[in-house]
């Protein structure tokens, strides 16, 4: 079996063949394509060309279908701008940013009565947990008292692990406005 490779690209829409690019044309499209990257804008202040500069002595590469006419063609050049903050910029944004994380952070923390309900239901789900029999692999199986032990006291356990998240998912929720508000400000920044 014998696998044979074209060198020439190739058009999966040219249905009567592919024909490569006469000289002529490779000509203009290189002093096309550089005459266009020159007259490209600079770069705004505090930006940088995307990809580096143009690279000039790169020869363009064409493929066109029989039916096409010599020369008819766009040549086309164009480039990407990144902005880049300047440095007092930058750190005057991330000054903001994080004192709105801060914020965030202090309207998500519970207030001292609610921090100390939550405390005491981490207390309880503690003990509730403590509670319960444990055993090894190598221990012989609870009994079915024992076991019916370990659910209630696992199920106690849940039901304050489950109040402790909803006290805290209660005052997240209340303060979510707020929040949100800070968070758009922020990703504005």
């Amino acid at each position: 079996m014998a696998m044979s490779a074209m060198p020439d690209v190739g058009r999966a829409d040219c249905v009567d063949g592919v024909r490569n690019a006469t000289p002529e044309e490779l000509a203009f499209a290189a002093k096309a394509e550089a005459a266009l990257a020159a007259a490209l804008p600079a770069p705004v202040p505090n930006s940088e060309r995307r990809g580096g500069p143009y690279d000039f002595s790169r020869q363009p590469r064409f493929s066109f279908c029989n039916g096409d006419q010599e020369g008819a063609f766009v040549p086309s050049a164009g480039g990407g701008y990144v902005y880049k903050f300047p440095k007092a910029e930058a750190d005057r944004l991330y000054v903001e940013r994080k004192a709105g994380e801060k914020q965030i952070e202090e309207a998500e923390k519970l207030p001292p009565e609610q921090d100390a309900a939550y405390q005491q239901l981490l207390g309880q789900m503690k003990v509730a947990y403590e509670a319960a029999s444990r055993r090894s692999r190598k221990d012989p199986r609870f009994t079915p008292e024992q076991q019916a032990q370990v659910d209630r006291a696992m199920a106690e356990g849940n039901k304050h692990a489950d109040a402790a998240k909803k006290l805290v998912s209660d005052h997240v929720a209340s303060v979510k406005f707020q929040t949100d508000q800070l968070r758009a400000q922020a990703k504005r920044l």
